[in-house]
């Protein structure tokens, strides 16, 4: 008997021995697997109830009283980051984190061209308004912490409602004393565009 047939031969009396082979079940939505991603799925999804997607609305609200005053570049990030938070939330802060930090960004960027402006022009009335704003915020982000920690529920929270507030009185003070806050923004744009087609 060649080798190989002796190989065969000892294949065959170990399956023998190890009894009959075990029958998978069919590939269903039955399956062990299949249902566990489906719970892993859920799982990883907030409520739409929960108090952190609630508090986005904080954002939305910012955003439609920036439409009302004008506001359109303002608007649109207020809105984009209640769109944004809310997925990002929504995720249980597994996704998204990107484009909500982006968004959040450019709102503190706003923020920062309005406090600065404040202190060319004298406003320390209003600069006054603003630091608080801005060491509110600050304290409430960093006291928070990181998803999954024990303050960060009920921190997040707030920072949601103290930056929210704090992108309404923004929009509130471009409106009284900086109207042309858009048209200046096109411009800024505009000149930047400018600027890389005649470094291109």
């Amino acid at each position: 008997m060649c080798l190989c047939g002796l190989a065969r031969v000892h294949a065959n009396s170990d399956l023998e021995a190890r009894g009959p082979l075990r029958k998978l079940p069919p590939v269903t939505e039955t399956r062990p697997i299949r249902k566990m991603k489906a719970y892993h799925h859920r799982h990883h999804k907030r409520d739409w109830q929960d108090g952190l997607m609630f508090s986005n609305l904080v954002y939305l609200l910012a955003g439609l009283i920036s439409l009302s005053c004008g506001q359109y570049f303002c608007a649109l990030f207020q809105i984009g980051a209640a769109i944004a938070s809310s997925l990002f939330h929504r995720s249980k802060e597994t996704k998204y984190l990107l484009v909500d930090a982006i968004i959040s960004s450019t709102l503190a960027i706003v923020f920062i061209f309005f406090a600065v402006h404040t202190v060319k022009n004298e406003w320390y009335g209003i600069l006054g308004v603003k630091l608080i704003q801005g060491a509110s915020c600050t304290f409430t982000w960093l006291y928070c912490g990181l998803p999954g920690g024990a303050r960060y529920e009920k921190w997040h929270q707030r920072w949601h409602y103290v930056s929210g507030i704090t992108t309404m009185t923004t929009t509130f003070f471009l409106t009284m004393y900086m109207p042309e806050f858009d048209l200046i923004l096109h411009e800024l744009i505009q000149d930047y565009m400018l600027l890389t087609a005649w470094f291109a």
